[in-house]
This record gives C-alpha cells, structure tokens and sequence, in this order.
C-alpha cells in the first residue's frame, strides 16, 4: 500500500532510492489516484537521492471495468505542475 503525503518539488528532490530491486509508491493527497514511484537506481550527482522518480495516476481508464496504473513521465523531465494538470 502506498502512503499518502503532500507532494512538493522539494519533497521529490529529497526521496531516496528504493532498497536493491525494489521500488515503492507515494500517493499525492492534493490530487486523487496521482503519485510516484520511486525505484532502486541512485542519482549520481547527488549521493544517496533518488535517480529514477515517475509520475503515476492510478484510476479507471475508458475501455476497462478495473483501475490501473499508468505512468505519466519522468521527474524532472515532466513538472510536477504539469503532471497534476488534468488532460
């Protein structure tokens, strides 16, 4: 189960990688079914962060019965700004 925490650039900027071959999820509580998940590679310019972080919206897409997961994009790559907009 993913916890919920109120997602800022800072707050992204400071994650830390998952344990060797895992990842784990953060849920936004601004934005329902909206998140990250954070996987076990390190950034290297910045020593013990985080180097892979993915937005991720959890919910009912059209054409299914069942909520599923779909990655957004990439962190920095994609704003967390952007992300939250609803397309």
């Amino acid at each position: 189960m993913a916890s919920k925490r109120h997602l800022t650039d800072r707050a992204l900027k400071a994650l830390m990688p998952a344990k060797p071959g895992e990842r784990y999820e953060l849920r936004d509580s601004i934005v329902a079914g909206f998140g990250v998940r954070v996987n076990d590679e390190r950034d290297p310019s910045r020593p013990g962060k985080a180097g892979h972080v993915s937005f991720i919206l959890y919910t009912r897409f059209p054409g299914s019965s069942a909520p599923t997961r779909r990655a957004l994009g990439r962190y920095p790559a994609l704003t967390l700004e952007q992300a939250r907009i609803p397309n």
